[in-house]
């Protein structure tokens, strides 16, 4: 390797003979080095004893070029072909909180070291709370794993979709880790987002922020990165398969067109420049979670611009959180009317029951 080479090639310089690192003044360099003075490739010990009542000499210039040359060449690093790759799940149960159904993947090109592969469920990528999934055949791999040379596991049915009552989180990914002895190697994982197939499409998702700028300067076109972050980072997303990104000609989705969608885990997606916003007048960017069953029954977030070359005097809306205290601040299309300021203070204390005064701003143009 580099590390190994580098030393090497420090070792001939030291005792190669200094005649052959000196140049003539006319640039030609006098003659090769001397066979006892020939480049050892010696163990350090054996380096140590003979460097013994030798005398030093400054590299030459020529040295010094050569050492800058190696030192500029690329270090090899770690690449795809180092991990387990291309995993996929797909649940067939669809029970709340139940998950079976066939996890496989690509092993790294170099399995040498590792024996098996451990398959688990886990609150986030870093493995948190994981634990074991079984295969489906009794005695088949259980707490062994999956030995390296096969490259599946049919879960276990029935399993629930939970990471043991000392862990109060919900399983949220799957990881195959490729495992040496007792030793898993988180950094050549595969992990995706664990999907767990429900009978009805993805509840309300609250999102803590949610961002669009139109970087496309054509009229009529958009095009820009669409980003969100969840209001409860922990919350259990594991019904969510894809996030779903569109846009329509309002918040509500009217005439909505799709743009693109992403792998729940991911919080961003870039609409390409270019993207016709003509054909119905689309001026607003909506996001909606998305399972098998279809998108959830409003969007999570929405941010509504200038549409086909409408210009708006840009209005904003502020509206404040008596529970997190906070004021949320969006910037909205002065097209839609819109009533502002809603509050509400809940005093009766009994769980489950609401008791209180709800107010709110009426609209600038109530009119409308």
């Amino acid at each position: 390797n580099m590390s190994n080479g580098l030393a090497r090639f420090f070792d001939w310089l030291r005792f190669t003979s200094p005649d052959f690192w000196r140049v003539t003044a006319a640039g030609e360099s006098k003659a090769g080095p001397r066979p006892r003075r020939a480049a050892p490739l010696l163990p350090p010990a054996r380096l140590s004893l003979m460097q013994q009542g030798r005398r030093r000499s400054s590299p030459s210039p020529v040295a010094c070029a050569l050492l800058v040359l190696l030192l500029s060449l690329p270090t090899p690093c770690s690449s795809q072909a180092d991990k387990v790759t291309n995993a996929v799940w797909k649940d067939e149960n669809t029970q709340d909180l139940k998950i079976n159904g066939l996890v496989s993947w690509t092993p790294p090109a170099d399995v040498t070291g590792f024996t098996h592969y451990q398959v688990q469920i886990a609150f986030d990528r870093l493995n948190t709370c994981g634990v074991d999934l079984y295969d489906v055949s009794p005695g088949e791999y259980g707490a062994d794993g999956i030995p390296v040379g096969t490259n599946q596991l049919q879960v276990y049915v029935p399993t629930g979709r939970g990471l043991g009552s000392a862990c109060n989180k919900p399983a949220r990914w799957i990881l195959v880790l490729p495992r040496s002895g007792n030793s898993l190697d988180l950094s050549r994982a595969a992990i995706i987002p664990l999907y767990d197939l429900g009978p009805t499409v993805p509840a309300l998702l609250e999102l803590d922020s949610f961002s669009f700028s139109d970087t496309d300067p054509a009229p009529g076109q958009v095009g820009g990165t669409v980003e969100w972050a969840l209001k409860y980072p922990d919350m259990d997303t594991a019904y969510i398969e894809y996030y779903s990104v569109y846009l329509a000609s309002d918040p509500n989705g009217a005439q909505q067109v799709s743009v693109g969608q992403v792998l729940r885990g991911t919080n961003q997606l870039v609409i390409p420049s270019g993207t016709s916003q003509t054909e119905n007048s689309c001026g607003c960017v909506l996001m909606y979670p998305k399972n098998a069953i279809g998108l959830s029954a409003s969007p999570a977030g929405h941010f509504c611009f200038e549409s086909d070359g409408v210009t708006y005097t840009t209005t904003t809306a502020t509206s404040t959180s008596t529970v997190t205290m906070t004021a949320t601040v969006t910037t909205l299309d002065p097209s839609q009317v819109v009533v502002t300021n809603l509050l509400f203070d809940d005093t009766n204390a009994d769980a489950m029951l609401l008791a209180g005064t709800l107010s709110w701003d009426p609209p600038g143009n109530s009119a409308q």
